[in-house]
């Protein structure tokens, strides 16, 4: 009985290691698909940023070009009007 045993023993611990290389092979292939999606989501986000920080620029540059126009929108008709004024007045 004790060979019956040693041997069912022996194919457990066959089956356990077995099972320990795979999922050490499993923990190993996890550890290195995490990394390269970790690195892909590193990457997405600077591109993110990137675009952001341009994004902001340009509707900064946009905004100071806009006051920059409509400040002198409003100062054109002004001078406008006052010349035409101005102009009926002295003939």
């Amino acid at each position: 009985m004790t060979s019956t045993s040693e041997m069912t023993l022996e194919k457990k611990f066959k089956a356990r290691m077995k099972n320990y290389q795979a999922v050490s092979s499993s923990k190993v292939e996890f550890e290195k698909q995490n990394e390269y999606l970790r690195k892909q989501l590193g990457n997405e986000m600077k591109q993110k940023q990137k675009a952001l920080k341009s994004l902001a620029a340009s509707v900064h540059d946009n905004e100071e070009a806009n006051n920059l126009n409509s400040s002198s929108r409003e100062e054109e008709p002004l001078r406008r009007v006052r010349g035409a004024r101005r102009t009926p007045q002295e003939k």
